[in-house]
């Protein structure tokens, strides 16, 4: 069984149970994961949007905390993003998409087999289609709720 690190833990604490539940699996299975966040604050989640905007780098969000709430911004967390380790000299390895499409099929198949609603953003829609989808977020998975459940 993997586990988290020490700041893994922290973030862990910050997410819905559900999410718990499918991270933990995950890790009981020996998938050497880190958990890159769970919840973010409004600001948090304003400064990850300025990246490609009003900061250098790409655009990895459409969700700027503030008029538009990511499932990152409510307490506990709807969202986790996570990655798999690399065993090269750098803890993750962006480019590797093969790797976060691996971890993709592996954490629905997991929230499947547990009976929670989740969607990975690497196939939100979960058609197995990725060709057309608008945007991806492959460390991102999120649970399904309703607008109404939303607080």
């Amino acid at each position: 069984m993997k586990t988290l690190s020490a700041m893994g833990m922290k973030r862990r604490e910050t997410l819905h149970p559900n999410i718990q539940q499918v991270l933990d699996k995950a890790l009981a299975d020996d998938l050497d994961i880190t958990l890159l966040y769970g919840h973010r604050t409004p600001q948090e989640q304003y400064e990850i949007w300025c990246q490609g905007r009003t900061k250098p780098g790409a655009i990895v969000t459409h969700k700027d905390g503030i008029k538009d709430k990511s499932m990152h911004n409510y307490f506990p967390s709807l969202a986790m993003d996570i990655a798999l380790f690399d065993s090269s000299s750098t803890p993750v390895d962006w480019k590797d998409l093969s790797r976060f499409f691996y971890l993709g099929g592996r954490i629905v198949q997991i929230a499947r087999d547990l009976k929670i609603p989740m969607r990975w953003l690497g196939d939100a829609d979960g058609d197995t289609n990725i060709k057309e989808e608008k945007f991806i977020d492959l460390p991102h998975f999120e649970l399904i709720v309703l607008a109404s459940e939303l607080k």
